[in-house]
């Protein structure tokens, strides 16, 4: 008996999207739905650094990401 892979996460296997240049929400949003209009996948969209207030781990800017608990669910 050979010890056997473990699976990643199915959404892992997906199109991931991620950018420095996502400076507010609304391009956040506006990201997402060129997506879905244009019928292209998109598993996971990362937001790196601009949301966080004062690059601070763990804070969300809420000037520029105002919504952004709402947004992602």
């Amino acid at each position: 008996m050979g010890i056997r892979p473990k699976l990643p996460p199915f959404w892992s296997l997906g199109w991931m999207q991620a950018s420095y240049k996502w400076t507010d929400q609304q391009m956040v949003e506006d990201v997402v739905s060129n997506y879905t209009d244009s019928k292209m996948p998109l598993d996971t969209l990362f937001l790196d650094i601009p949301y966080m207030d004062n690059f601070e781990d763990f804070t969300v800017d809420t000037k520029k990401f105002p919504t952004l608990p709402k947004f992602i669910s």
